[in-house]
């Protein structure tokens, strides 16, 4: 696209081991490609680090294997929920999941103003209801350290819907979301014109497209064995080799009766042959457990197949031919609609739909200050230990939200002091994160068995993630100073500035 495109509004489908960007532009749904591969419309979740460049998406590929001595990650949504770094480079650098799925943003950031010639500065993601708040977070600044002044935050359920144009009518309706991605997903949902709340929402992994997948996977080694050599060890290069080649017959499969791929493993070649009719009637097991799934569900929440007004199919193995009919012969009422078409990727879709229409009431909205996302994500208390009782008792000093840098100083008062030592505990905790020490200071010669003696404690809380820390003996004059360091993650100013001016290399 060579012409300025003005107001880009941009959707982001968020899965789980890709991106996908998209926009609604002169009325058309327009995926973004990438920009040195103009026919290449996912972006993998695959980063490599090297000592001077980082490779992102589709320009990471070719370095997953070959090039064992890189840095490598590939993402997994239970990192979301990682403190600590997720790897480190050969400069000693630690990335955090911020900081990785910032790549993957930057990306995206690149690809999609390169394709409008167009700055962009608003996204809006669809992410999956199981994502916890605190999951949320690093998505959050992950899009701050990418550069956007603005991000949406819309249920994937909520895009599914619009992609399709489902217009909730005067009384509630039930929605049923079936997404046969990466897992399986399924989603009631009780909508109306004004109001829309989840019913119920599960997540089955072991139903997800790899399930299909593996099918065929199973077929191809049970052919080497057969062929050639039934004690034949795989290695983990050659089953995902594999399972690439599967997923690839897997989709032909899906508009053509036979498919046919030549491959080589252990210096054998191996023909593989597939026809739709055998890898159907292997999928029938598969589907059954599917549909079980779903009534089961259904009834556990007190409502069958025929009270679900609309179906909503979606995912990648949704584009099987037998999964389609089986899902639409379960729900066949006369009062049911289903929707799939396999032409469109419907999240993305939707969520591009929905960053065109604006409506504020169908997302979460976070415009980014820097200076606002540099607050404390927990408290910082003290606990004041008397060696010769073991008594101790905690105070909060700053509070979880507070905006860095921060100095506040307190005055402690000890009683009755018997040994004349007394260790000063900094802790940090909230809600969502139990107790855990950030270090200690250790008094002694304090005047035993006397009453309110005074040390006056202050704390400096900067934005690089370092405390520190003063006492006084206000009695004495002597005064103890040590740096803690507190969080890797309130130092963001150092690194939305080292991101501007990072170099994602996509050749």
């Amino acid at each position: 696209m060579n012409q300025k495109t003005k107001d880009i509004q941009i959707g982001i489908d968020l899965g789980a081991d890709k991106i996908i960007a998209s926009a609604i532009i002169g009325g058309m749904h327009v995926l973004i490609p990438d920009y040195q591969d103009k026919n290449a419309f996912l972006t993998p979740f695959k980063i490599i680090i090297d000592e001077e460049d980082v490779f992102v998406g589709n320009s990471a590929e070719p370095f997953i294997r070959e090039h064992m001595e890189l840095t490598k990650y590939m993402f997994s949504k239970p990192d979301l929920e990682l403190e600590t770094p997720i790897l480190t480079d050969k400069k000693q650098i630690n990335w955090f999941i911020e900081d990785l799925i910032g790549l993957m943003l930057k990306k995206i950031k690149i690809d999609t103003e390169a394709y409008f010639l167009e700055e962009v500065q608003s996204i809006i993601f669809a992410i999956p209801h199981s994502l916890m708040d605190n999951q949320l977070t690093p998505i959050i600044k992950a899009a701050n350290l990418a550069g956007y002044k603005q991000l949406k935050i819309v249920d994937e359920t909520i895009a599914a819907i619009l992609a399709f144009d489902i217009v909730p009518a005067d009384k509630k309706q039930k929605i049923l979301v079936l997404d046969l991605g990466k897992t399986l997903k399924q989603t009631v949902l009780s909508i109306d014109q004004n109001s829309n709340h989840i019913i119920s929402h599960i997540i089955k992994h072991e139903f997800g497209s790899d399930a299909f997948t593996n099918i065929i996977s199973e077929k191809i080694i049970a052919d080497f064995h057969k062929s050639f050599d039934s004690d034949y060890y795989f290695s983990k290069e050659e089953v995902n080799d594999i399972q690439n080649i599967s997923e690839e017959i897997k989709i032909k499969l899906s508009s053509k009766n036979h498919a046919t791929k030549t491959i080589l493993i252990n210096n054998q070649i191996l023909e593989v042959h597939v026809s739709k009719t055998e890898f159907e009637k292997s999928c029938l097991g598969m589907i059954q457990k599917i549909t079980d799934t779903i009534n089961k569900e259904l009834e556990q929440n007190e409502l069958c197949i025929n009270d679900i007004d609309n179906v909503v199919l979606i995912g990648g193995s949704s584009k099987i031919p037998i999964v389609q009919k089986n899902i639409q012969e379960l729900f066949n009422f006369s009062n049911q609609q289903f929707f799939y078409n396999d032409s469109i990727n419907a999240v993305s879709l939707g969520v591009a739909k929905l960053a065109k229409l604006n409506d504020i009431n169908c997302f979460k909205q976070y415009d980014f200050d820097y200076q606002q996302l540099n607050k404390l994500n927990f408290n910082i208390g003290l606990k004041v230990l008397d060696t010769s009782f073991g008594k101790s008792s905690r105070d909060t000093i700053i509070q979880e939200g507070t905006l860095l840098p921060v100095n506040i100083t307190k005055i402690y008062y000890l009683n009755s002091i018997s040994t004349g030592t007394v260790v000063f505990e900094f802790l940090r905790y909230s809600k969502s994160h139990k107790e855990t020490s950030i270090g200690k200071i250790i008094i002694e010669e304090i005047p035993r068995n006397e009453t309110n003696y005074q040390i006056e404690i202050s704390l400096d809380c900067k934005t690089d993630g370092n405390m520190l820390v003063q006492l006084l003996d206000i009695k004495t004059a002597k005064e103890i100073k040590k740096i803690f360091s507190i969080d890797h993650k309130n130092n963001i100013y150092e690194r939305v500035e080292s991101f501007k001016n990072l170099k994602i290399n996509n050749l």
